[in-house]
């Protein structure tokens, strides 16, 4: 699945792209005008899904002489759907932290999502990134179960496969401490799930 735009998957990029577009309006606005704030790559493409969204009753058109201006009509049905589509993500992380609750607890002195999924950049081939910092070292058999378990889950949560960064605290301090490229990218992107603030923990040896 398309992590960052599940909506994608479902209905089509082009016409998932002129939807978000029209859930952006707060006025009517021209085809025009929405096809160059939307990222649909042809003006006769959006276009066309406009005139279908319109026949749908999902688009109101108003004609203004030779010209027509289109706002979403958010009482059809069919909104309040692709409103949970583009919310999907947002539950996505939710329900991963709720499995790292179950899956591995207390532990981990702390767990966050970063990489592409947390960046809002995830395709539908993209790998779901979690870090997870051992609150004390699981035994290796532990850790295996942990793991397996916790990635299990994950896939079948979003079809995607998950890719668990595991270390110890003082495994993280070191990468602290050599001031890795895998540390810029977690300062950047990474947010929490569970347990302490991955930002704390980034601080260093003293969090």
């Amino acid at each position: 699945m398309n992590l960052s735009h599940p909506d994608y998957t479902l209905i089509g990029e082009d016409r998932a792209r002129v939807l978000r577009r029209l859930s952006r309006l707060t006025e009517p606005s021209s085809g025009r005008g929405i096809h160059q704030q939307s990222g649909v790559n042809s003006l006769r493409t959006t276009q066309r899904i406009l005139d279908d969204l319109v026949r749908l009753g999902i688009v109101d058109m108003q004609s203004f002489g030779s010209a027509n201006a289109y706002e979403p009509n958010r009482d059809h049905v069919i909104w309040e759907v692709f409103a949970t589509l583009q919310a999907i993500p947002g539950r996505i992380e939710s329900h991963v932290a709720e499995i790292m609750k179950e899956t591995i607890g207390d532990r981990a002195l702390g767990t966050a999502v970063y990489g592409s999924f947390a960046r809002g950049q995830a395709g539908a081939k993209s790998n779901l990134d979690v870090l997870i910092v051992w609150n004390d070292e699981p035994s290796p058999d532990e850790q295996t179960d942990m793991l397996h378990r916790t990635s299990e889950r994950i896939k079948r949560l979003t079809g995607n496969d998950a890719q668990l960064f595991a270390i110890t605290k003082e495994e993280l301090d070191d990468l602290i401490a050599k001031d890795t490229p895998l540390i810029h990218y977690l300062r950047r992107d990474a947010r929490g799930l569970t347990g302490v603030d991955v930002k704390h923990l980034l601080e260093g040896s003293h969090a």
